[in-house]
């Protein structure tokens, strides 16, 4: 092994500042995160009983009053998610941290990213709602709830930024004319972006009024409705803010790609593999909550339908991205 790559390889493995912040992020999982979500609906009263961790949430309660007393399914879907998923990738990415496995660069930056995904998100749809979690949309309850939130998004931006660090300093920039698969990306980054500035910039703007409306529009919104009456007669800021972030960054983030792509940037891979881990994690995140907490007119099959398969492209879509950017980095990682 040269001086240069056992350099990188030592700093990976051994940098204390990742290693930590895995740690952080499991122990709160397992510990604080499972407590809530098992006892969410009852923590006022387990609060009045005296219980020490729920009269802990209820100290810091002014900081976001939906991890306490006004829980909503958006704050539940990401517990659910963060006490399965994060934490079954959370111990991958540990062990391949103690063995010094090249998987812990991309699981890094998928990790990472989503993460920081749950925050910004979270943040988004609060603010569209003029944030009901809190006492009052003065500085202080403000600055209480994003600095509440701070901890995990800067922690997931340096998880990911590492990661992409990492994969820079083995990857080469690409050469020759464009791949098939780059191609297919293309395309695809073109669909998610045709979708995004028609069908779902029309559905935001009529959002809280669709059962007044009529026409194909309001006939496609009603069709889809019957899966998830949240984009019919039954809208919420959790829909709403799901969407428009959508619109306003994953989708310029898509484009961001589809640029390195043409432009046959290094950095396209990372890139890659952060897009297409919080792409693929929002539709995780949404099929959660719909899921575990149903708007539909009738639980059967047409409707649980019309939830599933039109969402498939974007949950396909991204996880394609992400196991074709995670070969490409592994692929770098291993040849030198």
């Amino acid at each position: 092994m040269s001086a240069g790559a056992q350099t990188v390889s030592e700093r990976t493995e051994r940098n204390p500042i990742v290693i930590a912040l895995v740690l952080l992020l499991f122990a709160f999982n397992v510990s604080i995160g499972l407590y809530w979500l098992r006892h969410a609906p009852e923590l006022p009263a387990l609060a009045a009983q005296g219980e020490p961790m729920a009269r802990f949430l209820q100290s810091i309660a002014a900081a976001d009053h939906g991890y306490f007393d006004r829980v909503t399914k958006a704050e539940l879907g990401i517990q659910i998610l963060n006490s399965t998923m994060t934490e079954a990738l959370l111990l991958w990415l540990l062990l391949a941290l103690s063995r010094g496995w090249s998987v812990r660069v991309p699981l890094q930056i998928g990790i990472g990213s989503y993460v920081s995904y749950q925050v910004l998100s979270y943040w988004w749809c609060a603010a569209l709602a003029v944030f009901p979690a809190v006492d009052a949309t003065t500085f202080v309850p403000l600055a209480l709830f994003f600095g509440g939130g701070l901890p995990w998004l800067l922690g997931g931006v340096y998880l990911a930024r590492d990661g992409a660090r990492t994969a820079l300093t083995r990857l080469a920039r690409p050469v020759g004319p464009l791949a098939a698969r780059d191609k297919g990306s293309l395309w695809l980054i073109a669909f998610f972006a045709t979708i995004a500035y028609t069908l779902e910039v029309i559905w935001l703007y009529h959002a809280f009024e669709w059962p007044t409306q009529s026409g194909i529009w309001a006939a496609g919104a009603r069709y889809y409705g019957m899966g998830d009456r949240g984009y019919w007669d039954q809208p919420s800021y959790f829909e709403v803010g799901l969407e428009s972030f959508n619109v306003v960054f994953i989708v310029a983030s898509e484009l961001w790609l589809g640029y390195a792509i043409l432009r046959r940037r290094a950095y396209r891979w990372p890139l890659q593999l952060s897009v297409g881990s919080y792409l693929t994690y929002s539709v995780i995140y949404y099929f959660t909550v719909k899921l575990v907490f149903p708007q539909m007119e009738r639980q059967d099959f047409t409707s649980y339908a019309m939830l599933i398969v039109p969402n498939l492209p974007w949950l396909f879509g991204g996880a394609w991205w992400l196991g074709e950017a995670g070969a490409a980095i592994l692929k770098a990682l291993r040849a030198r």
